[in-house]
């Protein structure tokens, strides 16, 4: 169940309170996360009434797209076409506001009234990141990220990583179950560091005792600087190495 305000998103934007038939509503063709157990939605809803009205855009045609509620959406279409239900009507809340807190609202509204799988939150990166990819690599584009996906920023850098990184077979291996996502996050990781450390050997090799020498203590500086421990652990195998060159 939502438990987000959807007013404190929007900010100054119009938050409207009106009953929608339900053929004026289409749904959102950029919602990332999937439509299950719609059925025991619908017998829910059967049972106690829609307990949270859907919250949509309204367009210049006179129908309205769904930003948060696809899966009540197609739970009350699931009961109307089989005439389970008479009212044709849906509780909504029609919002208006910035391109950007729109998406926010999406994908809180899924967050916050759902388990969401890894592989979900994988997709809705996905869409979130076309949004971002011109931004300034400072950290900043990241950041936006995981406060429109209203998740941290260290799950933010993981769904990055993996999204980046990860081939046909693990991203299939995250659908079937959302908890290999770490495994295969700390799999990409380790491969990546084993390959990073090979490439530093190899251009090591290619200059005089001296010169790596020179080298290793510029990138222990900047690694201190920056703590980054994982670095400094590579350079300190890679000074050992050099005694024996």
């Amino acid at each position: 169940m939502e438990n987000f305000n959807v007013e404190a998103i929007v900010g100054n934007g119009k938050v409207e309170r009106k009953k929608i038939e339900l053929n004026k509503l289409k749904e959102n063709v950029s919602n990332p996360y999937e439509l299950n157990e719609i059925e025991q939605l619908a017998e829910s809803i059967k049972k106690d009434g829609l307990l949270q009205q859907l919250i949509v855009v309204e367009n210049k045609d006179d129908t309205y797209t769904i930003v948060g509620g696809h899966r009540r959406y197609n739970a009350m279409k699931y009961l109307l076409d089989r005439d389970m239900v008479s009212d044709d009507k849906i509780d909504c809340k029609i919002i208006e506001g910035h391109p950007e807190d729109i998406r926010r609202v999406l994908h809180t509204s899924n967050l916050t009234s759902r388990n969401i799988t890894n592989f979900e939150l994988l997709k809705a990166y996905e869409e979130v990141r076309k949004f971002h990819i011109l931004e300034d690599m400072a950290g900043k584009k990241l950041d936006n990220i995981a406060s429109i996906m209203s998740v941290s920023n260290d799950k933010a850098y993981k769904l990055d990583y993996v999204f980046k990184n990860a081939n046909d077979d693990q991203m299939q291996e995250i659908k079937k179950d959302s908890k290999t996502f770490i495994k295969i996050y700390n799999e990409l990781k380790k491969l990546n560091e084993v390959s990073l450390d090979d490439q530093i050997i190899d251009e090591v090799k290619k200059i005089t005792k001296k010169q790596a020498e020179s080298n290793l203590l510029k990138l222990k500086t900047f690694a201190e600087e920056f703590g980054d421990n994982e670095m400094l652990l590579a350079l300190d195998e890679i000074e050992e190495m050099l005694v024996q060159y």
